[in-house]
């Protein structure tokens, strides 16, 4: 044992230590956030002023759709190369490279309103966001899973802060060039913020890695039915609300005689209230583990009767309700299903999260544009929405099992200390 003098001095040493290693992984998370916020203000820039997008460009709403379906597509399709991409060199280099991509074609789309300069820079966008995405999970990951609930908070609140301040922003200006424009701004403060980060969060969750890595199948990545499941989970709390973000302004002027401003107002719920209940999934995960599926559960009945009352079209009070409950509920399954799928593979685990990534953004490349072709019905768009809340309740017939999770028999998460 030693003198109570060397006690002393080795806890007023290890208290520095700790302070610095708190400091280094908020500005890590800062950081993570504001590229976040970048990345998913790229997905909600198109849909609240898409009336406005179809008379500029001369192009129908169903056109417009397409704008915000070819940047998922792409988004979706270099998930899983950019987790392989991630898993070999450094996340935050990955993550400017993305953020550099989305910054060019954004600043090429201000050349002219034509749809042949839009369509594929949208496209090639859309390969900056779902690397900058993938690495972003994967800068975050060693913090733990309320950490990454925080980026995927930010990430949703970015598409939220856009259907918010897209339709002011355009009636302000009256200029086709503001959604590029405000991209352009938020890009450069996040690569800004993002050089003077640090290298990466400091490993604090190594032993995590080390039990996990223990416990790995053998079964191959892309035939583990494990990561489908967790996908499907993904696919439901962030694919659908962002489909149902981008017309829900649409639907509202139009059912609910609103002006375009309380519209994208109203309609931003269903993303920026997923800035608290993201980081919430994974506090459940770490600490209420037992907990989590019956969360889960919740989250996505909430949402489905959410888009129930959206449907509905008025009065104001019942949209504001399905707003908010969307908008609560889909946040949710992000960091059990980035978390889980990191923790299950932890060979390969940006690979693993671009696999659930690469399916849940194949909803939002599917049903952005068949949702807005249910506009061209008589119900002015209410038959998809009522769609949208049964698919939403079909997700729960592929609730992942604790195991595949990461929670341990016991109660306690894998991802726990």
């Amino acid at each position: 044992m030693g003198s109570p003098g060397k006690r002393r001095r080795h806890q007023t040493g290890a208290r520095p230590v700790a302070t610095r290693l708190l400091q280094r992984n908020a500005r890590a998370s800062f950081a993570a956030a504001l590229l976040g916020l970048a990345l998913g203000f790229n997905f909600g820039n198109i849909g609240p002023i898409a009336e406005r997008v179809s008379v500029d460009y001369g192009i129908g709403l169903a056109a417009v759709g397409v704008m915000t379906m070819l940047l998922a597509l792409a988004h979706s399709a270099v998930q899983i190369p950019s987790g392989r991409v991630v898993d070999r060199v450094r996340p935050r280099q990955a993550a400017l490279a993305g953020l550099g991509i989305v910054l060019v074609c954004n600043a090429l789309a201000l050349i002219a309103p034509e749809p042949w300069l839009a369509l594929p820079l949208r496209d090639l966008m859309g390969v900056g966001t779902g690397l900058g995405f993938i690495a972003g999970t994967q800068y975050i990951r060693e913090i733990g899973a309320v950490a990454q609930g925080v980026f995927g908070g930010a990430a949703l609140g970015g598409a939220g802060l856009a259907v918010a301040v897209m339709p002011a922003i355009s009636d302000a200006f009256d200029t086709w060039r503001s959604p590029w424009l405000v991209g352009i701004v938020l890009v450069l403060v996040s690569m800004a913020v993002f050089v003077i980060s640090p290298r990466g969060p400091t490993a604090v969750r190594r032993s995590v890695v080390k039990r996990a890595t223990q416990q790995v199948s053998s079964r191959p990545l892309f035939r583990d039915p494990g990561l489908y499941r967790l996908a499907a989970m993904h696919a439901a709390g962030m694919g659908l609300a962002i489909v149902v973000a981008n017309w829900v302004v649409t639907l509202l002027t139009r059912t609910g005689d609103l002006d375009i401003q309380l519209a994208g107002v109203l309609g931003s719920l269903t993303l920026l209230l997923g800035i608290a209940t993201r980081p919430l999934g994974g506090w459940i995960l770490h600490n209420r583990p037992l907990r989590l599926r019956a969360s889960l559960v919740a989250s996505m009945t909430v949402c489905a009767a959410g888009t129930m009352l959206l449907a509905t079209g008025g009065p104001l009070a019942v949209v504001v309700l399905g707003a908010v409950m969307i908008g609560l509920g889909a946040g949710i399954p992000f960091a059990p299903a980035f978390t889980g799928a990191a923790l299950r593979r932890p060979e390969a685990p940006g690979t693993a999260v671009g696999l659930v990534n690469t399916l849940g953004n194949g909803v939002v490349v599917v049903g952005t544009p068949l949702l807005g072709l249910s506009f061209s019905l008589p119900s002015d768009g209410r038959i998809g929405f009522a769609i949208v809340a049964v698919i939403w309740l079909g997700a729960l017939l592929a609730l992942p099992s604790n195991e595949e999770l990461g929670i341990r028999v016991g109660g306690q998460a894998r991802g726990s200390q």
